[in-house]
């Protein structure tokens, strides 16, 4: 199936920031990497502003298709780790991880990125919440651990992307740390 060419200028972009981060974006520099008049990119994305929003919802719509995955598995517990396995790029160069990063330092310093930012991780730490909650079969500590695991998985992918971090050792200590909340919810 041909892509649109709003969808090939999304992915152009989102190969930008996952190379360059979003200073990195510009209309010229986009047209350019697009092989398209800047006319043709101001036609889709009027400002830069236009430009991340796209990207980011774009980001976020692959994020969601790839948690849409996990609804397969039954178990609570399994699924944590899924999620973790999930979260955790496979290589340092994952661009949609990349993305996710330079989303994440934008948002510390620009109140509509915030928002999005905010949205989306308030939504993914809402199912882990229910995933731990159902996992344990206790509610009164999951939303802690819940924001626990997510900020862990955050950090494991930012040493990954940032520090070349191997893949294989952030999964081994998210795992352990899933399990660790599981049991700590049950025991609790």
């Amino acid at each position: 199936m041909k892509q649109s060419a709003r969808e090939t200028l999304v992915n152009t972009m989102i190969d930008i920031i996952a190379g360059y981060g979003f200073d990195g974006l510009s209309v010229r520099g986009l047209a350019a990497a697009a092989g398209v008049s800047v006319g043709a990119v101001q036609h889709h994305f009027p400002s830069k502003s236009a430009m991340v929003e796209a990207a980011m919802a774009a980001v976020e719509s692959t994020a969601f298709e790839r948690y849409a995955q996990l609804d397969q598995i039954a178990e609570p517990a399994d699924k944590l780790h899924a999620v973790a396995d999930l979260l955790i790029p496979g290589e340092g160069t994952d661009r949609i991880a990349r993305v996710w990063i330079a989303f994440a330092a934008r948002a510390a310093v620009d109140d509509k990125t915030s928002d999005t930012y905010t949205r989306l991780w308030t939504r993914l730490r809402s199912g882990l919440r229910l995933l731990i909650a159902a996992s344990s079969g206790r509610s009164e500590t999951a939303a802690d651990a819940a924001h626990e695991l997510l900020s862990l998985l955050d950090g494991l992918t930012l040493s990954v992307i940032a520090e070349g971090m191997e893949p294989a050792r952030a999964r081994q200590i998210a795992h352990r740390r899933v399990d660790e909340i599981v049991r700590q919810q049950v025991c609790s």
